[in-house]
């Protein structure tokens, strides 16, 4: 009788441990779950007032105050307008440039034309989460000069 009862007392208390561990689980945390990153975003338009042939490779950037690339150059395509950068905040230093920048793996003298753009700045501080705008205005440049 005694191992009778001992039995029942242990196979109720199993059945009362997985019970409260099925019971216990945490729904929310079972599927994966998202986390969106923080960052800081950076759109680029780039208005183009002709149409024009491009023979060599330019990209657009933005960088901060001292030339540091904050996110990886994005190759320029004339049919397409807009280009987004992002940065893992908190931003470091004051100023964001836009520019639009002939690759330096090209020929310059093998291309008859080229294009150019005043580079875009904007001063910080610049907030997490927040997108900030810029805008390049490339223009048809002269043909470099071969001497």
């Amino acid at each position: 009788m005694k191992t009778t009862k001992i039995f029942t007392i242990l196979s109720l208390a199993v059945i009362l441990l997985c019970a409260n561990t099925v019971y216990s689980s945490n729904l929310l945390s079972d599927r994966p779950q998202m986390t969106r990153k923080i960052n800081i975003k950076y759109e680029v338009t780039v208005i183009l007032n002709s149409r024009v042939e491009l023979c060599n490779t330019y990209y657009i950037q933005v960088t901060d105050e001292t030339g540091r690339l904050i996110a990886s150059p994005k190759i320029f395509d004339p049919s397409k307008q807009k280009y987004v950068f992002t940065e893992d905040g908190p931003a470091k230093g004051k100023l964001r440039v836009a520019m639009l920048v002939m690759a330096t793996d090209v020929d310059p003298y093998q291309c008859p034309v080229h294009i150019g753009a005043r580079p875009d700045v904007k001063i910080g501080p610049f907030l997490l989460d927040e997108t900030y705008s810029f805008v390049l205005r490339p223009v048809v440049k002269a043909p470099v000069d071969k001497e």
